[in-house]
């Protein structure tokens, strides 16, 4: 009798682990731009401004910004292929546009989109930055990455923090790597995003750096070959995917950096799914391989409705991570190799198109984000 009580008691222990460790978020299906082929949502801001990028018939990416009812602006860089990667709560947006050209021959060339609607590329001494310009709060301070092939032509990406249009001052980790690749960013400081991890099998490894300190991350799935860290909220929450290396598979997710635990989102019919930008009540950005893009509400009391939206299952699992201390706050110039000839854009276009991640993407840098 007490053996059959006391496995009793511990299905019953297990059951309610099982409930308080699911988490019941909320997906609300997204209206497409009109005319186009497919809707990807990149970011959203505290009052559910969300901006992304579609594509039209003709293969071309547009971006656009607007309400979650579909009500949207459709805009463009003038290199064309504009992609939306985030927005702050002023309306000001940060993208690039990916389109080699002569001044940005790798990514294509960073801007930033204001509220009126004029958009400028983002310079660093004057020079048009080729990367991805991500994660901006007030007062237009943002972070991100930009591109630089040395003598050898060798790709290297260098993180920085940025302000207006332009690059201010930039950021290194204390880790092992040739390519750092900022995201997001919170009013606390707090950055976010991923590097190549030459001490790990060359894994892109997500990475938090918050007070001086990095903690590199990893997704705890065999598969996973790229974690992404795409975004921060200023409650500590970040949202991102991880990725196998031939991008057949992947998941959106929460990573709870306090509580060092992952929550998969679950998407109806999605073999690739990705979470971009998360505002300060929990709703995120979601697109991946599916016909319609979604925003996810980790609590549905602070989920604006809809008729059509899907309850998710979704339970936390713990991550794996290291931490190293920063020198200088992880903030200081880049030890850019030396050139001993002139940029020869043809070369350069040559050597991204060897590189292996170049040949992974197909040189679309949403791929790797």
């Amino acid at each position: 009798m007490q053996s059959s009580a006391l496995r009793a008691a511990v299905v019953v222990v297990a059951v309610a682990y099982m409930i308080c460790a699911a988490n019941a978020g909320t997906l609300i299906p997204i209206p497409p731009v009109p005319g186009s082929t497919t809707t990807d949502i990149r970011a959203i801001n505290d009052d559910n401004v969300i901006t992304g990028d579609y594509t039209t018939p003709d293969g071309i990416e547009h971006g656009f910004v607007g309400t979650l009812d579909g009500d949207y602006t459709t805009f463009d860089f003038p290199n064309g292929n504009t992609s939306p990667t985030g927005i702050n709560n002023d309306g000001y947006i940060t993208g690039l546009a990916n389109n080699s050209t002569d001044d940005c021959p790798v990514y294509g060339c960073e801007y930033l989109r204001s509220p009126d609607g004029k958009i400028k590329a983002i310079t660093k001494d004057g020079a048009v930055l080729d990367g991805v310009a991500q994660g901006i709060i007030s007062h237009t301070r943002f972070v991100g990455q930009y591109t630089f092939f040395d003598q050898n032509d060798q790709l290297f990406y260098y993180g920085y923090y940025g302000k207006g249009t332009k690059y201010r001052t930039g950021l290194t980790l204390p880790f092992n790597t040739t390519r750092t690749q900022p995201r997001g960013y919170n009013k606390k400081g707090t950055v976010t995003g991923f590097f190549l991890d030459l001490n790990h099998s060359s894994l892109r490894t997500g990475f938090v750096l918050k007070d001086d300190v990095a903690t590199a991350v990893n997704y705890p799935d065999n598969n996973a070959t790229y974690t992404l860290l795409e975004s921060v909220n200023d409650k500590g929450m970040i949202a991102g995917a991880w990725q196998n290396n031939g991008d057949t598979a992947g998941q959106a997710f929460l990573f709870d950096f306090a509580k060092n635990e992952f929550l998969p989102i679950s998407v109806p019919g999605a073999t690739v799914s990705f979470a971009g930008g998360i505002n300060n009540v929990g709703v995120v950005a979601v697109s991946g391989d599916f016909s319609v893009s979604y925003i996810y509400c980790l609590k549905k009391k602070s989920c604006p409705l809809s008729p059509r939206a899907i309850e998710t299952l979704d339970r936390w699992i713990p991550a794996r991570t290291r931490a190293a201390i920063c020198r200088h706050s992880c903030m200081e110039p880049m030890r850019t190799p030396a050139r001993d000839r002139k940029i020869d854009v043809s070369a350069i276009r040559g050597a991204a198109g060897r590189d292996p991640e170049f040949r992974r993407t197909g040189g679309d840098p949403r791929s790797i984000r």
